[in-house]
């Protein structure tokens, strides 16, 4: 109840003035708190709408990211295993390659040395026939001039021994002729040698007088 206290003539009472300036004071906060409550229920709603976006977005944003290291991911190795197939590829070509030049080189190394030691084999085999031939011919000839010689040497000898037998005869009858002094020539058998072959050429002188031959 209101105080029934007494107040100057056109004045009211405090309690009066009291609820006067709690009324509006009262509006006034009701009106703050309404104010600050639709203000705080806008920023919560503005916040989780900032922050539902921000979730998809950053969702969004990983999947993009995701999707985008997957793939990068893909493409690398395909990429990776295309150029291992290349390499191993290329590989196997220049190793086939490598051991088709290596056979072929070998087989060209081996008929060339096949090749070379036939036409070795048969140059020395003609070197040798033609020095055998030229050997034969060679002692071939040698006998034969040497059988010449020796015929000429042996036909010489004939003669040379013929004219000498001759000769002594004829001297022998010369000086058989009758004189003061009278020889008889006996011949003997004088053996002359040679490299080639021997003739006999005999001839020797005694001189002995005439009276003592009975």
């Amino acid at each position: 109840m209101y105080s029934r206290s007494r107040s100057p003539r056109g004045q009211l009472p405090d309690s009066y003035l009291a609820a006067i300036w709690r009324l509006p004071g009262s509006y006034l906060a009701a009106t703050w708190q309404l104010f600050g409550g639709y203000l705080a229920a806008i920023w919560r709603l503005f916040g989780g709408y900032l922050a539902a976006i921000w979730r998809l977005f950053g969702g969004y944003l990983a999947d993009i990211w995701r999707l985008f290291g997957g793939y990068l991911a893909a493409i690398w190795l395909l990429f990776g295993c295309y150029l291992a197939a290349i390499w191993l590829l290329f590989g196997c070509y220049l190793a086939a390659i490598w051991l088709l030049f290596g056979c072929y080189l070998a087989a060209i190394w081996l008929l060339s040395g096949g090749y070379l030691a036939a036409i070795w084999r048969l140059s020395g085999g003609y070197l040798a026939a033609f020095w055998r031939l030229s050997g034969g011919y060679l002692a071939a000839f040698w006998r034969l001039s040497g059988c010449f010689l020796a015929a000429i040497w042996l036909l010489f000898g004939g003669y040379l021994a013929a004219f000498w037998l001759q000769f002594g005869c004829y001297l022998a009858a010369i000086w058989q002729l009758p004189g003061s002094i009278s020889y008889e020539f006996y011949s003997v058998r004088v053996l002359f040698r040679y490299e080639f072959y021997s003739v006999r050429v005999l001839f020797r002188s005694s001189s002995i007088p005439c009276s003592s031959i009975p």
